[in-house]
């Protein structure tokens, strides 16, 4: 509970760039991400009312040739941001995601940039995308209920599998 994670360059190479078990009332702000996998920011367990915001994530494709056929075993559809939990927040931040078609996965896939994989009463708003591709700037799972999504996809940017959620394009 608590934790402060702000104003870091991350760029390590691993499973995730962060990753939160269990956590709450945490803020991950104005950092620079720089990775090679999905789920730069990955969630599992009951987090609650986190915020993310201002942060900078840089998604690419591995460029070191003896690194390259190791991966964290996410697919492209996994999500930049992999959230789950309640009342958490992700806004303001902006997403540069350039990998070339033939490096997605699964192949011909939309990449998802904020993938809600659950919880209920999370925020979105106001994040921003750059992409080489096509791409899911917003996908909400089936188990998400009263997701806010304001202003960080276009209608052709936004996938949704709940019914229960409010939803306002980027114009």
């Amino acid at each position: 509970q608590g934790l402060l994670i702000a104003g870091n360059n991350i760029f390590p190479r691993g499973k995730s760039l962060i990753h939160l078990r269990d956590t709450n009332r945490s803020s991950i702000t104005a950092n620079r991400l720089h990775g090679f996998y999905p789920g730069m920011l990955d969630t599992d367990g009951v987090n609650k009312e986190n915020l993310v915001s201002g942060n900078h994530f840089r998604r690419e494709p591995e460029p070191w040739g003896p690194m390259q056929p190791y991966d964290n075993g996410k697919d492209d559809l996994y999500g930049v941001i992999h959230l789950r939990g309640d009342g958490n927040m992700v806004t303001g931040n902006l997403f540069a995601y350039d990998v070339p078609p033939d490096k997605i996965k699964p192949s011909g896939a939309r990449p998802a940039m904020i993938r809600v994989a659950g919880g209920f009463n999370n925020h979105v708003s106001n994040n921003s995308v750059v992409s080489n591709v096509p791409v899911n700037a917003v996908v909400l799972d089936e188990s998400t209920q009263g997701t806010k999504v304001i202003d960080s996809a276009t209608a052709a940017q936004f996938v949704s599998h709940a019914t229960d959620y409010t939803f306002r394009a980027t114009p």
